[in-house]
Parts: C-alpha cells; structure tokens; sequence
C-alpha cells in the first residue's frame, strides 16, 4: 500500500523536466539538460607535432581560387555521387535550389602559449600583440571519450522570428527563415576535385598562389584529424542528431542532411546569446564568466569543428559551404541579399565547413590565412549593412551639433573618411540619394554597432584555436572603445585602421556586387531600414511598463474575451515579450495544439509556442503575478517587479498598498529571459516547492 500511495504522489505532481523531450537534470547542479557533449581536444592539437610551415597567398588569389570551385560546381537531385562511398542513396537533402537538373554550372582553455613551433603564424598588426590566427599550444593529442551535461537553454535555436522567408531554403544565410521538415526532392551541389582547380589557377595565376591556395586544405595541421574510439563516435553523432531534433522540434532522422548545419547554427547563437548577456551588463567579454560558461562553450565549439568526422554523408557539408559561398561570391535573384544575411552565422558555417569543401578531404579550421580572409570579407559584409542602413535621421539630429574645424580636420582622415567614401560608394551603386554626414559621427556609429559582431568573433575564435586572449577582455571595467580596437588586434585585423583591411581591388568588385542588388532598395524602403540588422546590433528588451500598477490596472479593466461577445476577461494576461493581452485560465480560450492532436492548451501556452518558440514570461494583471512558461507541462510564479513603498510584493493585491515598478526586479527579469534561464529557473522553482499542489499549466 506504501508504494501505491507514493506512486499516486509522483503522478499528482508536476515534473520539472520533459521526458518526451529527454530532459534530465544535472546531477550535480540540477540544470535543465536534453543530452551529453562529448570532451573534444583542441582542433590544433595536431600543429604540436606537426612540422610545417604555410605559404602565403594573397586575398586575390585566394578569391581567385573560390570562384574556380564555384565554376566547376554541379547540382545533383537523387543523392550521392557514385564515388561517395559514405553516400546513401535514400539519403535526404539539404534545401531547394534555383538550378535544376545534373549538369556543370558554368557561372578554449588551454592556450599555454604563443604560436607553436612550425606553425602558421600570421603577422601581428601592433607591436607585442597576440592575433587570434596563430595556431596556439593547448590540448592533448589524445581522444577524450568524457562528457557533460549541455544546459538545454544554450542549445536553443533562433524562433519565433516574423517575416517573409527567403526562396533560397533552409541554410543560416538569413535571420528570416522559415523552418521545414520537409527534405524530400532537394538538390545537393557538388564540389570539383582540388586538382581541377589547381589546373584553372595555373592558368590564370602563378604556379606559388596555385600551391598556397591548394596547401590551404592540405597541410597536415589541418588535416591529421584525431581517430576517435568507436563509442566517442557514437556521442558524438548522437549530440548532432540531438541538436537538429530539438532545434527543428521533428522526429529523428540519422540521415537529415540539416545535422551539421544546425549543430554550427547552435554555436553561433550561443555565443551570440552570451555575448549579448555580457554586454546587457555591462561588461567585458569575458569578464565574470563562470567555469561551467567556459567549459560549456569551450567543448561545443572543439565538437563543431570536428563535427566532419561524424556526419553520415559528407556530401552535404561540401554542398553548405558551397551554397554560402554562392551567396557572398555569386549572389543572383534566388540568394538573400546582402541586408538578408546573419553575417556571423555565415563567418561560423562558412569557417567551419570550407576545411572540407572538397571531396575526400575532411580538415579542420585552425586559425589558418584562409580564415582570416573569411573574417575580412564577412566583416566587410557586416560593414555594408550598416552603411546602407544609416539612417537620415542620424546625420540630421548629428548637423545640429556644432563641430569646431580642428575637430572636422581630425575626422576627416583616416577610418571616417573612409567611411564616409563607402557610403556614398555603396549608396550610389545601390540607387540610393546621396546623404550629408558628419565624419566622426558615423565613425562613432560604425564602432558602436560593429562591436557586437567583432565579441561574437572573438568568443568563438578564442575557443577554437586556444589563442589567449589581451588583458584588456578580461578587465573590470568596460571601455567599448578600447575595447574595439583591442578585438581587431585580437582577430588579425588593422590596428588602428578599416581602410588598408578592405583596400583590396577584389573586395570592392564583392560590394559592388552587394550593393547592386535591386532588392537592396526595397528593403530600405520599408518601414525602419534598420530593422533588417536591428536584432544582432541592439539588445532585445522586455515591454515597458507603467510606474504606477494603478495605470495597468486601468488598461485591462475593459479587456474583452476574444472568444466572446463582449464579456470581461477574469484573468487578462499581458505577455511581456510583446506586449499582447491575453485570456488566461478560462476554457473559452482554449486551443487545440497542435493541430488535430485534440489537446486543449490554454491561450498562453498557445501563444508562448508562437512569440517565443514555446517559452513564455507574461503578467497576471489582476494578481500582479509573473508566470513562467517552458512547453506545455511546466511553469512557476516568480515575484513580479511591483513592490509596495516596503518593498514588498503584493501578490494577488490583498494588502491593497499602491505599488509601483521596481527597476532592478524588472532588470532581474529580462536577465532572465534574455539568457534563456527561463527553463532553468522553472525546474529550480518546482524542484524547491514539491509540495505544492500540481498545477495545470497548459490550461493557463
């Protein structure tokens, strides 16, 4: 009878993690975690032994090169190539593709040192700096088969985003993407052989540029990739089929060709969540980052990189970088245009698959030349976005503001009058009107929205190639613009100028290719021209609130049930994310979700699936409470950030006191919801209160 009467407890309780989503808490921390990530060594493990030493190769033979491999692509339908011995027939592919038919087409922790002994390094641009791209000492040349628990809220992918979705298919080229399981029917592209390449570059470039561009994806350090034991493997897969299940929320498929991509999809928003934490703080980049940050981040970028070596069908790695590739070098009416692109997702894919671009070659990405020009055209990229979107607004309210001539002298040399060149440069090929524009100020502007970018840069090839890091990044103290000069040392870039980075001939024939995009002038013609790169330079923030409760009292005390005929809402509920007032707790607002599966969820679980990918933080306004939502079984009330003129809270308004809105609560909030913590903070929550009685949360 003892075990019948426990039994009948558990199931009357509600569980802080989702068993039909293989969550679990952490044994030793209790966070929410949904599987394992495998212990990797460094990707330049193997420059420790390794006796070599790169040939240099300028930007424009290695463009050169590029464009050789996009000219002898093909497109493929069924699968594999018959030489693909790790191809799959039945295998699913990728994403759709304008092209038809199979024919040519013609158009971390470690870093004891400095760089090690026979390495690649690259030229320091300051005196006494360490560049990011010089193969560092760290790490163990041996496969490590340990594992640990991955927070489930790190992994998640980008959701709830609105907006038309691109024609160009599923890869992380634009922030506006529709998700799809459907994978059916889909063309691969394929790579040429590096020896056909090698042949056209002999016959446009020199024989030492040939040789260079093809010791970028043969020289031992990058391609002795460890051998790992057979049950290392078998983690390693089943972390990246955990990732696309749980990122996409579809059933399993070993084969799906999406499986890197979304393993290299999860680095890039993780580190941007993170860097997007540090700075909504106030803080260095990697300043106050606690070990299991570190270590966390540290082993999903080492398994991103090694992710070749355990993907079933290598061919669809070969046809990513091949796409995004197509998309920067070749462009067309049925790739994203420039103002499309999440340019760090591109950096991070396009750095991690090009090792492996060409058939029966798998490489690793180590910090090498080819990476820092990667860098330099994606943050050239960057830098064209947000000309083109410099508003009219900026440089009126900046006209306003008396400049002394000294000042205006100063400014117009170096880096600000370079800018000021591009933008008008890129306006005029754009078909855009010419705009007047205070040198410093845009200087200013492009320093203050380019940061983001440059953290997220630095954070991911800090962990990848075990480079450390300048004092200045682990400072108390956050001077962004010192900062900002100190990431461009960190990555390789100019010291103290923009302009020697993107001199280069090839790179101006790129953004003439950007620019003349005739979609470029629709999209800034819309309503706010920032908003197509809005979401990666400025922090999302929680809705703004009334200071005195009484005001949102006053707001809701006429809401109507939608899904009546005029009748009060008893629990009108305002969604903090977006503002939307809702029905709560109340029957006549019951949805099936999903469709045809006849299960009724309440109006806020219903909505939190579509505002925030399934996580929700809303307002009960007439019990000022907070509600917590993370799928459908699982939610918590925290303290809302009204207090009384005691600090008290006030839930479900007994006291009567009037209350008002506390800043640092409400600051507490966002921090929050801005880390993703909420999934954690709810398993916490209901794990310190089991003996409250169960609450139906997919009713509420």
């Amino acid at each position: 009878m003892e075990i019948f009467r426990i039994v009948n407890y558990l199931i009357k309780q509600n569980l802080s993690f989702d068993i039909e989503k293989s969550e679990y808490l952490c044994p030793l921390c209790e966070s929410l975690c949904n599987t394992a990530l495998p212990l990797l060594p460094s990707v330049t493990w193997a420059a420790t032994t390794t006796k070599y030493t790169a040939k240099d190769i300028t930007l424009a033979d290695w463009l050169t090169g590029l464009h050789s491999i996009l000219r002898h692509k093909t497109v493929t339908i069924s699968g594999a190539r018959a030489d693909d011995d790790d191809g799959h027939p039945g295998d699913a592919q990728m994403d759709t593709s304008p092209l038809r038919g199979s024919l040519p087409t013609p158009g971390p922790v470690g870093g004891q040192g400095g760089p090690c002994q026979g390495a690649p390094a690259l030229p320091s641009p300051g005196a006494g700096s360490t560049s990011a791209f010089v193969v560092g000492v760290g790490g163990s040349g041996g496969a490590s088969a340990n594992t640990v628990s991955v927070p489930l809220c790190r992994l998640r992918r980008v959701g709830g985003q609105r907006g038309r979705p691109p024609r160009w298919g599923k890869l992380p080229l634009s922030k506006k993407h529709k998700k799809s399981d459907d994978e059916s029917n889909l063309n691969t592209w394929t790579s040429p052989a590096l020896a056909v390449v090698e042949m056209e570059m002999r016959s446009t470039t020199s024989l030492e540029a040939t040789q260079a561009f093809a010791e970028l994806f043969c020289n031992p350090a990058a391609t002795t990739l460890p051998k790992f034991p057979p049950q290392t493997s078998e983690m390693m897969f089943t972390f990246a089929h955990a990732v696309y299940m749980h990122g996409l929320g579809v059933n399993p498929n070993v084969s799906s060709g999406r499986i890197p991509l979304l393993v290299w999809t999860s680095v890039a928003y993780t580190i941007h969540t993170l860097e997007q934490t540090q700075r909504n703080a106030s803080r260095a980049l990697l300043t106050a980052l606690s070990t299991r940050q570190r270590d966390c981040l540290a082993a999903l970028v080492k398994f991103a990189a090694h992710v070749p070596l355990c993907v079933k069908k290598k061919q669809t790695i070969e046809s990513a970088a091949l796409r995004l590739l197509s998309v920067i070098l070749e462009g067309g009416d049925e790739a994203p245009c420039v103002l499309e692109w999440d340019t760090f997702s591109m950096l991070v894919t396009l750095t991690l698959s090009l090792p492996s671009i060409f058939p029966n070659i798998s490489g690793a990405a180590i910090g090498s030349q080819q990476d820092l020009y990667l860098l330099q055209v994606v943050f050239l990229a960057h830098l064209v976005q947000l000309l083109l979107t410099y508003e009219e607004t900026h440089f009126e309210s900046e006209m306003d503001v008396d400049v002394s001539e000294e000042c205006v002298e100063s400014s117009s040399s170096g880096d600000s009058a370079w800018l000021v060149s591009m933008l008008t440069h890129c306006r005029t090929v754009a078909g855009l009107h010419s705009i007047k524009v205070n040198p410093q100020h845009l200087l200013d502007y492009i320093k203050e929205r380019c940061l983001p970018f440059l953290r997220c840069c630095g954070l991911f090839f800090h962990f990848l190639t075990e480079v450390p890091t300048p004092e200045e990044l682990l400072s108390s103290v956050w001077v962004p613009e010192s900062e900002f000069y100190c990431l461009l040392r960190y990555l390789g870039l100019k010291m103290n100028h923009l302009r020697p980075t993107f001199n280069d001939p090839a790179l101006q024939e790129l953004v003439n290719r950007w620019c003349e995009d005739s979609r470029v002038g629709s999209l800034l013609g819309g309503a706010g021209s920032e908003g197509c790169v809005r979401s990666w330079t400025t922090i999302n923030q929680l809705v703004s609130l009334p200071h005195d409760y009484s005001e949102l009292i006053n707001t809701v005390s006429q809401f109507p049930c939608p899904a009546s005929s005029g009748d009060d809402s008893r629990t009108p509920t305002m969604c903090l994310v977006c503002g939307k007032m809702l029905c709560s707790q109340s029957y006549c607002c019951q949805t099936e979700f999903p469709e045809g599966s006849r299960q009724m969820v309440g109006a806020c679980t219903y909505h939190a699936y579509h505002c925030g990918a399934g996580t929700g933080i809303f307002l009960r306004v007439r019990e000022c409470k907070i509600l917590l939502l993370s799928g459908r079984i699982k939610g918590c009330f925290v303290n809302p950030p009204y207090l009384d003129e005691y600090g008290e809270t006030d839930q479900g308004l007994k006291r009567g006191n009037p209350l008002h809105l506390d800043a640092v609560q409400y600051s507490r909030l966002h921090s929050i919801w801005l880390s993703h913590a909420i999934p954690d903070t709810i398993a916490h929550t209901m794990e310190s209160n089991s003996s409250v009685i169960a609450t139906d949360w997919q009713h509420l």
